[in-house]
Order: C-alpha cells, then sequence, then structure tokens
C-alpha cells in the first residue's frame, strides 16, 4: 500500500512537471498502437475482399464438388454404403458449407440402343440410363409427362420402363412420345431391356447452378463415331428394372455437392481447400478410384498467391511508417527530455540506481502505453471503417459488406508497436538515468559532436547491410520467392525490412555529413557574415546533433510521401 501511495505520488509530480513533453510522447505511442491496429485489421478486410473478388470471377457451379465412384454394381446394395459414406463425410468435412446435395447414377456409355428388337447392332447409338434427383423439378415437359415408377410390373403393361428424353435427342432421332426404344444389356445378348418413351423435356434454365455448368442429358452425347443417347428414369426403377435384373452391370454414381461461398473467409479458406482434399482421401479408403472434382481449392491457392503479393506494398509501408514514429519518439525524448537530465543526475546523487532512475523517468509515459493499447484498436477500426474501407472495390455483387469485426490480431499488433514504443521510450530514459550530476554539466556545456553509431562506425555496417539485402533483392526479382514443393510464395522478412535499413542507412550517413557541412558555413560565415548570422552557425557546429535529428526525420517524412 505504501509502495503505491508512493508510485501515485510521483506519477502526479511527473505529470504536473513534465505534461508538454508527456502529451507530445503520448501521441507518438498512440500513433505506433494504432498504426500497427490499423495495418492488421486493412489486412484482414483486404484478405476478405481479395477473397470475393476469386469467387465472383467464375461461376458458382465450377465451386461445387463433384464426387463420382467409378464402374460400380448397379444393385442398391452396394450403393447404399456409398450414399451413407459420402452423405457422413461431406457432411464432417464441409459443416455449414454444404448447402445441399444431388444424387446420379448412370450405366456405363457402351449399350447399344435399337428402335426394334431385331434391328442391326452395327451403327446403332449407345443408350445411357440414368437418373438425377431434382431433375423433374428443374425441367420443363414439352410433351407427354413424367415416368411412373415401377410401370414395368405392371401385371396390364408389357413390362416397360417408362423414361424421359431431351427434345434434341428426340429431334435428331426422331423418337416420339409413345416409341419403344430397345437396350442390349451384353454383348452377344439376344436379351433387351424395353423402354417406353412417355415424354420430352427441357431444362427451364440451362445456365442455372444445379446442372453444374452441363446441361448434357437433354441431347445427344458424341463419342468418337458413335453418339450416346441419355435415358431418364426414376431413381427405383433404375436399381429394380436394371440394378436388380442384370448384377452384372456396372456403372457410375455421383453425388453433386453444392456449396455456400458465403461460408467462405480469409480465416478458413485453407481449411476447407484442406477438408476438400482430405474428403476425396476419405472416399477411396473404402471406395478406390472415386473423384472429387471442384476448383474450389484452386482457386484459394490463386488467392493466397494474389493476397501474400497484395499485402507486402502494406507490411512494407507500415514498417516505414513505425520506423518513422518511434525515431520521432526518441528524437522528442532526447531533445525536450534534457531537461530531466538535472533531476535524473540528482535522484543519482542520492543513491538511486539506474534502473530506478528509469523506472521514475518512464513511469508517465509506461501508464499511456496501457491506456494506447486499450484506446487504439478502436481507433484503427473507426479509421478502417470511415476512410479505408472505401478503397477497398471487389469484383462481384454482395449482399453482406466485408466483415470488420474486432479480432485478436488488432490487439495484438497494438500490443507490438505499444511495446516497441515502450522500449524506445525506456533506452532513452535509460541513457539520462546513467549520467550524474557531473555528467550533465559536462554535456551541457560541451555537448557531443559525435553520435553513438559513428563514434563505432555503426553507420558504415548498416550502408553494407543494406547493400547486402538489395543484391538480394535484384538477385529474386522481387520480395517473395515461389517454392518448386509447396507451389506457394515464400517471403523472406529479412527483405521486407531492407527499405526500413535503407532509410536508417541514409539517416545515419546524414547525421555524419551533416555536422562537416554546417563547420565549413561557419567557417565561411565568420570571414563574409553578420555577427547574428556568425553567432547562430557556431551555434549550430557546436551542437549539431539536435539539428541533425531535426533533418533525418524531416528526410523521412518526405520519403513516406514519395
Amino acid at each position: 500500500m505504501q509502495l503505491l501511495s508512493l508510485v501515485t505520488w510521483l506519477l502526479r509530480r511527473r505529470l504536473r512537471h513534465s505534461w508538454l513533453l508527456l502529451a507530445v510522447t503520448s501521441f507518438g505511442i498512440l500513433a505506433s498502437v494504432t498504426i500497427m491496429s490499423t495495418g492488421a485489421l486493412y489486412s484482414r478486410a483486404l484478405g476478405e475482399a481479395g477473397l470475393r473478388h476469386s469467387v465472383a470471377s467464375f461461376s458458382p457451379e465450377v465451386h461445387n464438388a463433384q464426387v463420382t465412384a467409378q464402374n460400380r454394381p448397379l444393385g442398391r446394395v452396394d450403393y447404399l454404403p456409398l450414399k451413407n459414406l459420402v452423405e457422413q463425410a461431406s457432411n464432417d468435412r464441409l459443416g455449414e458449407m454444404l448447402r445441399s446435395t444431388e444424387r446420379f447414377g448412370r450405366t456405363q456409355p457402351n449399350l447399344t440402343l435399337l428402335n426394334t428388337p431385331t434391328q442391326p447392332v452395327l451403327g446403332s447409338p449407345s443408350g445411357r440410363p440414368f437418373f438425377l434427383t431434382g431433375f423433374t423439378e428443374h425441367s420443363v415437359l414439352t410433351q407427354g409427362r413424367w415416368p411412373k415408377s415401377g410401370a414395368f410390373q405392371d401385371p396390364e403393361g408389357q413390362g416397360d420402363i417408362e423414361i424421359v428424353i431431351g427434345s434434341e435427342t428426340s429431334r435428331k432421332l426422331s423418337y416420339l412420345v409413345g416409341d419403344r426404344v430397345f437396350l442390349i444389356p451384353r454383348r452377344g445378348s439376344s436379351e433387351r431391356i424395353t423402354f417406353k418413351i412417355v415424354g420430352v423435356a427441357d431444362p427451364i434454365d440451362a445456365r442455372e447452378e444445379y446442372w453444374m455448368g452441363a446441361p448434357i442429358y437433354f441431347d445427344i452425347v458424341p463419342v468418337g463415331e458413335s453418339v450416346v443417347v441419355p435415358l431418364f428414369v426414376t431413381e427405383d426403377d433404375f436399381f429394380q428394372g436394371i440394378g436388380a435384373r442384370y448384377p452384372t452391370l456396372v456403372g457410375d454414381f455421383g453425388f453433386y455437392l453444392f456449396l455456400d461461398a458465403g461460408k467462405l473467409t480469409a480465416g478458413n479458406a485453407s481449411d476447407v481447400k484442406r477438408q476438400v482434399l482430405g474428403l476425396e482421401t476419405d472416399l477411396n479408403k473404402v471406395y478406390p478410384r472415386t473423384l472429387v472434382l471442384s476448383r474450389l481449392g484452386r482457386t484459394i491457392e490463386e488467392f493466397e498467391k494474389a493476397l501474400t503479393l497484395a499485402r507486402i506494398p502494406l507490411y512494407l509501408y507500415l514498417s516505414l511508417v513505425v520506423v518513422v514514429v518511434l525515431y520521432f519518439l526518441a528524437l522528442i525524448t532526447g531533445t525536450l527530455g534534457r531537461s530531466q537530465a538535472e533531476e535524473a543526475g540528482l535522484l543519482r546523487s542520492r543513491g538511486a540506481s539506474v534502473i530506478q532512475v528509469s523506472g521514475v523517468l518512464a513511469m508517465a509515459e509506461s501508464v499511456v502505453v496501457l491506456a494506447a493499447m486499450v484506446v487504439g484498436p478502436f481507433l484503427a477500426w473507426v479509421i478502417v471503417k470511415t476512410l479505408l474501407l472505401d478503397t477497398i472495390n471487389p469484383g462481384g455483387e454482395f449482399a453482406d459488406p466485408i466483415p470488420l469485426g474486432l479480432a485478436g490480431d488488432m490487439f495484438w499488433m497494438g500490443i507490438l508497436g505499444g511495446v516497441m514504443a515502450l522500449a524506445v521510450l525506456l533506452v532513452t530514459a535509460t541513457g539520462r538515468a546513467r549520467m550524474g550530476t557531473l555528467e550533465t554539466l559536462l554535456s551541457r556545456a560541451r555537448p557531443p559532436s559525435v553520435p553513438f553509431l559513428h563514434r563505432y562506425y555503426l553507420d558504415i555496417l548498416a550502408v553494407l547491410t543494406v547493400a547486402v539485402i538489395w543484391f538480394q533483392v535484384q538477385g529474386r526479382e522481387g520480395f517473395v520467392a515461389e517454392g518448386l514443393a509447396s507451389q506457394g510464395l515464400n517471403v523472406d522478412p529479412t527483405l521486407i525490412l531492407g527499405p526500413v535499413l535503407g532509410l536508417f542507412a541514409a539517416a545515419v550517413l546524414l547525421l555524419r555529413v551533416l555536422p562537416l557541412v554546417v563547420r565549413l558555413l561557419a567557417w565561411a560565415g565568420t570571414r563574409v557574415g553578420a555577427a547574428w548570422f556568425q553567432f547562430s552557425l557556431l551555434r549550430l557546429a557546436r551542437d549539431p546533433i539536435p539539428h541533425g535529428s531535426l533533418a533525418v526525420i524531416l528526410m523521412l517524412a518526405t520519403a513516406l510521401g514519395v
């Protein structure tokens, strides 16, 4: 309790005597936190908009999934376990993204179709009976009626399986309602499967998503020198009239998985891509040669590559801005904080350690950092919502706006910005705390003319580092490299920091050159200038570091504008 009272008393005293310095540093701290949070939120909004644009660039059906189990027996006994497995695996893997499912089954396209039981096989087309759930709801009859299930079992009938064909099929082959066609179930067999045409249909909308971009059921399909005739039958007739009677026949079973692209976000896109690939793996463990076809995974890969390329200039610019803000904090605390040097020296002379004095000098700033970590993300949300969101224009029409909810990445990036600002303030406070009363008076009487970086030639090291990074950038022709194994983009963080180090190198070189220029001007001014001009130049040459620091921050701000 006594420690808390002491801290409160010290904090009030610091606020009363250093309010100007605290106000300026508070602006820099809040700017650092807000900029980092803004970068995280804008990057997330850029990802959501980019994903929407990638999805809208293609028709909806190409992002659905088509499951096809090939060469399966046509019996219901084999089909039901497959159906249950696909439904369970798709629900487990895709979850709420799965809007609906349609099922289809079809024979192999090598069954000869005859107009009469005794017609020659040579030159005859092939017939392919199929069923497709939802077919009657998405088609319209132009003639006749829809087939009835089990009509072939009617004792008063002739054992015909009722079918519906497409209008183009009817026109090209001259098939009419009431005609009978005959399918040879096996090569060389004398048996015939009799079908009766009871209707002719067309798709209600051939561009509807239901048809998966290929309404191939209403026209003959050329295959080599022959054609395949699609014959729509009911699901029960497919299994009972064909599969049960001819158990040796094989065909393909498929499932159209209609996915809701609106559930796809930049956060779950990679997981959805893995789930689609995992669905095919799950099915092939039980039913080999099962295919899962969808462009969704490729679209997500293309989006991730484009997003990586789009985020690079954003991260570059944010890093430059944050560096300028941190340099601003160091400059302000180093320039305006000179008045605290006497206070620090007095505390050191009374027995306080460097850590204790640094804590006293940076106490108020630490409180500001904590407050900025809380306020900064919300301020960033307001900035992106009102000013930056309109700069993102994804293609396509969407009912919902780009989501801009508060997320953990904003607060983590804000905390990172606050920690970096606090680190700069602690370093400058430690530098002041290490000086006693004698050192303070000496530095005031004879200010240092050579900065710490120049004393140990660290500016030359910075220039060499920038040269090496620039050579790497030129060798890679950019900041990214495409991996051969992963087929993705790899970003080297050292290359991203290249422009930041470049500005730093330019700044320290300016600090090395500027004092020489000022001394030359002061020497020339003592011979040709007025007294006030000579005095100004001599004072500037005597203490060039603060003025050089101002020139550096002006250069950095100008570089950001360019």
